[in-house]
């Protein structure tokens, strides 16, 4: 273990060797190669130490989304093949190449653009084709895939993947799903012997079907349930401990926090945690979930303010109010899953909205 102390008394623990069993475990369940996607800061929780640790459990291949990104990372994994998720552009070329990374290219433009890189440096360059199935964000579209072919800008490239990405995983019988696959299978006819990542994590639950070559795994390795409906094949890889500033008895009836939204009545035992939505604790959560304290879940009550939020403590016992420094707010007792449904959002906003003042520890 070890600690990366550098802001707050709140804690936001992070099991590596929890990452690592996720990472086996959606391995178990296909025969394709997987992907490890650490963009966001590994969705908030350390790039470069969730990188380190997939290395060493032996994952060589990892997904990001800027250059900076990379830059932070490449030390900790140098043999490994990074993939670029998001467009490059001419004044970057020399920092992709610099740092071996393979990216992906999302249009004509960049494919165009790459290509003459390749040919101005005499040196055939690695990329990942982005083709247009169903998403509606990025991606070549069919009838670009077509002109692509005859253009002859994919001669300078080394193509490694053609790549989609699909829209529905998350709802294993949305009909979206069957129609990507089935348009991926006619635009990967065009591309014969290239490889095709397509699934992401959710994905990878939809069937065998859906791997083909390379599966790109992000929010299960975080713990976050890939999918909708079924129960959550990953385990918790974070805790968030709010530090307890201090527990009032209370005097007289009072309202708590602003907009007056929670009564709470004499004699009753609040606690005042150190954590609010500017450490990512979302405003959402007002009134509408619990923490969690040595065996107890304690509403959290009153709005979330800024850098502070309350809890009922009452029905812990006095002996164990002694000793409470910290409250459980997110973990394997309230799950990332279980706020992100309180919040109305998905489990990846809520991992990737935990600001930079907690002390973060790294559990190895």
């Amino acid at each position: 273990m070890y600690n990366d102390n550098r802001f707050g008394k709140s804690l936001l623990e992070v099991d590596i060797s929890r990452v690592v069993a996720n990472y086996r475990k959606m391995s178990s369940l296909t025969n394709s190669q997987i992907a490890a996607v650490i963009k966001a800061n590994a969705y908030g929780l350390g790039a470069k130490q969730v990188a380190a640790g997939l290395y060493k459990a032996g994952c060589r291949d990892f997904c990001l989304a800027y250059i900076d990104e990379v830059v932070e990372v490449r030390t900790h994994i140098k043999g490994a093949r990074i993939y670029l998720f998001n467009s490059i552009d001419s004044q970057e070329y020399d920092y992709v190449v610099k740092y071996k990374i393979i990216p992906v290219l999302n249009t004509w433009g960049e494919i165009a653009g790459w290509s003459s890189h390749a040919r101005k440096i005499a040196k055939k360059l690695p990329c990942i084709i982005h083709l247009e199935t169903g998403m509606g964000r990025v991606g070549i579209q069919e009838g670009e895939v077509r002109k692509l072919i005859d253009s002859g800008l994919l001669v300078s490239l080394d193509v490694k993947y053609i790549m989609s990405h699909l829209a529905c995983a998350d709802e294993p019988n949305h009909i979206l799903n069957q129609q990507q696959l089935r348009q991926m299978h006619k635009l990967a006819g065009l591309f014969p012997q290239i490889k095709i990542t397509f699934a992401n994590s959710a994905g990878l639950l939809l069937g065998k079907e859906y791997h083909f070559d390379q599966v790109r795994v992000g929010c299960a390795l975080y713990g976050v349930n890939p999918v909708s409906v079924n129960p959550t094949p990953v385990i918790p890889v974070a805790v968030l401990k709010a530090y307890v500033l201090c527990v009032r008895t209370l005097e007289h009836d009072i309202t708590i926090s602003y907009g007056a939204t929670h009564l709470a009545r004499k004699g009753a035992k609040i606690a005042t945690l150190a954590c609010g939505y500017a450490d990512g604790y979302s405003r959402a959560l007002s009134n509408k979930v619990e923490g969690y304290y040595a065996g107890y879940r304690v509403p959290i009550i009153g709005v979330v303010t800024m850098d502070m939020v309350m809890a009922d403590v009452s029905h812990v016992p006095d002996h164990l109010l002694d000793n409470m420094t910290y409250i459980e707010l997110m973990g394997d007792n309230i799950t990332v899953d279980e706020l992100a449904e309180r919040a109305k959002t998905i489990g990846y906003e809520i991992l990737t909205s935990l600001g930079h003042r907690f002390k973060r520890i790294y559990i190895e």
